[in-house]
């Protein structure tokens, strides 16, 4: 093989390794941007006296499962597009509900079913434990769940 084809051959290799590389970082970008966010959060907080770090209190990661989870300030500040509440009415059909074309009636039983305030209304609650019980099933269903 000439010296030129080599050379050829490496530089396409080495540009296909940073396109791949520079596309999944765009493409997980969100992903990243929550992940950066909630380290920042987690960091021990320096004394309010005298600016240092206070290292009698230590930063608890939380379990896997919780990084899923959904916080918003409000729950009245939640509206969901068609297509929310359809991923949602899927959701909840993968976890074996009964789904009508009522959403709120659908939310209500879920909610009723898992001892949660039986509002009909899409809270925090009731997203966060909807997303849980979806990641353990996708879990177990991997053969992952201990």
């Amino acid at each position: 093989m000439k010296k030129e084809f080599l050379i050829f051959i490496v530089l396409i290799s080495v540009a296909a390794i940073i396109s791949g590389a520079t596309m999944a970082l765009a493409s997980n970008f969100s992903i990243i941007n929550e992940y950066v966010q909630r380290e920042a959060e987690t960091n021990i907080p320096p004394d309010e006296n005298t600016g240092n770090l206070n290292v009698s209190e230590k930063a608890v990661p939380e379990p896997a499962v919780s990084r899923l989870s959904i916080n918003y300030n409000d729950d009245s500040d939640q509206i969901l597009t068609p297509y929310e509440q359809e991923e949602i009415m899927s959701m909840l059909q993968r976890l074996g509900a009964n789904v009508s074309n009522d959403f709120f009636s659908d939310i209500q039983t879920y909610q009723s079913q898992n001892s949660l305030s039986s509002s009909g209304l899409l809270t925090n609650e009731t997203l966060e434990l909807i997303v849980k019980q979806m990641a353990e099933q996708q879990l177990a269903s991997n053969g992952y769940l201990y």
